[in-house]
């Protein structure tokens, strides 16, 4: 911005009838390359205020679904609340789901692993297609597989890369 102010204060002081043809040439050719460097500055600012404003949007989105501590499911024909942080993994079986709670006792429900995905904060990994875990209850993992006290998980092909990357970043929330 200084350099910009300085070019037309120069400008503004000699008049262009004074000039060489040379230096008005050099003039005008600082001067809009100034001007390209200081749009492209402002389109670039723009596109990362916009991204900015995305991941904003979704980390209210994410924030929303933690701050509901629970999630509702159908069991046995009756609905049943289960806060986030007492589920340990939910397994997905041909036409229904299980819930292993911290307890050690199971939830069985027929939605289907999908919909359950969606409604679960970002503490939850999908690992497989039949298995997702909560990241808080992993006491080791690698490339391949995941452990859940002394419950070992394989990783799936299509998950490998971002069950690494998610729980390599620390993405994980406190209990």
């Amino acid at each position: 911005m200084a350099v910009f102010i300085f070019t037309f204060s120069f400008l503004l002081e000699y008049h262009a009838g004074a000039m060489n043809q040379n230096a008005f040439n050099t003039l005008l050719l600082a001067v809009v390359m100034y001007l390209i460097v200081f749009f492209t500055s402002l389109v670039l600012m723009i596109r990362q205020l916009i991204d900015n404003k995305k991941m904003v949007f979704q980390l209210e989105e994410s924030l929303n679904k933690f701050n509901q501590q629970h999630i509702q499911v159908i069991s046995n024909r009756k609905s049943v609340q289960i806060t986030y942080k007492d589920i340990k993994y939910i397994e997905s079986y041909s036409d229904s789901i299980k819930i292993i709670l911290e307890s050690g006792k199971e939830i069985n429900s027929k939605e289907r692993l999908s919909s359950i995905e969606k409604k679960l904060p970002n503490s939850f990994i999908r690992i497989h297609r039949s298995f997702i875990i909560n990241s808080v209850f992993v006491s080791r993992f690698n490339y391949n597989e995941v452990e859940i006290n002394e419950t070992t998980f394989q990783i799936g092909r299509t998950y490998k890369n971002h069950v690494a990357k998610t729980l390599k970043a620390g993405n994980r929330d406190a209990r």
